[in-house]
């Protein structure tokens, strides 16, 4: 019966480990497009005018920041 608990235990801490790791993934996954999407928006910044709009358009559109 011990062995059994045992395992249930252990099974429950790996599911618990698998659901948290998943969830590191998603969240570093989040801030690398976030983080993506603040270079492209400063690449922008070095143009002035129809440029400058066209590039953050273009940036906005490629991230769905829309």
């Amino acid at each position: 019966m011990k062995t059994a608990n045992a395992a249930e235990v252990k099974a429950l801490a790996d599911a618990k480990m698998g659901k948290e790791i998943g969830d590191a993934r998603k969240d570093a996954a989040a801030e690398n497009f976030d983080a993506d999407y603040k270079a492209a928006i400063e690449k922008c910044d070095a143009l002035a005018g129809d440029a400058k709009g066209a590039c953050v358009a273009a940036a906005k559109v490629k991230f769905g920041k829309g």
